[in-house]
Order: structure tokens, then sequence, then C-alpha cells
């Protein structure tokens, strides 16, 4: 089972992935890596956008990533969605992500 984040790159039990441009889940340590839903706990850091997008402040805050439903692509089966949450965070305020399988 893999995953592939925005980048591009495919991993197996990732330490790290970047779910959007300008957010990754870091040090992550995974539970239930294979089954149809697993979740990775770690460091999210992303940017904030104020004053402006590019000029906000970088956040680090704990959370969590669930990859979940499977595709299988030419023979391999990948992770086909994620969801990031941060427990401090709003729940109209959670951050996007953009993983998805390959095909």
């Amino acid at each position: 089972m893999c995953v592939v984040d925005v980048t591009g790159a495919a991993a197996v039990r990732p330490r790290s992935i970047d779910f959007a441009s300008d957010a990754t889940i870091s040090q992550l340590h995974w539970r239930g890596w294979g089954q149809t839903r697993t979740v990775g706990a770690g460091m999210v850091q992303t940017r904030g956008c104020s004053p402006s997008c590019a000029g906000g402040a970088t956040a680090r805050l704990a959370g969590a990533i669930v990859l979940a439903g499977m595709k299988t692509c030419g023979g391999r089966r990948y992770y086909a969605g994620a969801r990031v949450r941060l427990p401090s965070v709003a729940a109209g305020r959670q951050p996007v992500s953009f993983i998805k399988a390959p095909c």
C-alpha cells in the first residue's frame, strides 16, 4: 500500500507527506497501515495567510492525517484520499489535503 503526495512522490509509511503546496505533516507515526483506513500522527507545518499568503507566518501544530479509500493502479494499491485534522483548530478552518491515487 502506497500514498502519493502533492509532489508526486510515492511512499510506504512515509515519515512526512506534503499534502498541499504550502503544508507538510512530518514526524509521522502510523496506526493501521495497509488497512482501508490508516492514521498518521505528527507535526503539521503550514503557512498562514494573514496579512497575505506571501507574508503569512509559518505555523507548527500537532495533528493527524487520515488516509482512506483504496485504488489499484498498475497492479499497485494506493490510498485514494486524505484528511488532515488539527485538534487545536476549529472545524471550519481545517487544512485541505490534495492527496489522491495516481489513477
